[in-house]
């Protein structure tokens, strides 16, 4: 698998049944009303990238890297973000229901309006 897909790429991909994209590179990509729910980016990169209104249930963004990305309005429910790095992130009116933050390092991200929590 490349490594630095842009978004027509990376969808072609999902649409095909690939779920791993590990370690990939996205930058300036827009993804916003997606769905890609139980997608594998552990330890990739987003950045500059529009995921808002996505639906990424299920997904895994453990050690990750999300610089000045939009996930407003995603659904992020029963998803894995370990050890992530979340700087200039937007995640506002997102759902984590069910989501695992834990050791997740958050530098100017947006949490505002209305967030949900439920585990």
């Amino acid at each position: 698998m490349r490594f630095d897909l842009d978004a027509e790429e990376l969808l072609r991909c999902y649409e095909s049944g690939e779920r791993d994209f590990q370690k990939i590179i996205l930058i300036q990509v827009d993804l916003s009303g997606k769905d890609l729910s139980n997608t594998n980016f552990q330890s990739a990169s987003l950045i500059d990238s529009n995921l808002s209104d996505c639906g990424l249930s299920n997904a895994k963004f453990d050690l990750a890297n999300l610089i000045n990305t939009n996930l407003s309005n995603a659904k992020l429910i029963s998803t894995s973000i370990i050890a992530a790095h979340l700087i200039k992130t937007n995640f506002s009116n997102s759902d984590f229901s069910n989501s695992s933050l834990a050791y997740t390092y958050f530098l100017s991200a947006n949490f505002t309006e209305k967030l949900i929590i439920n585990n």
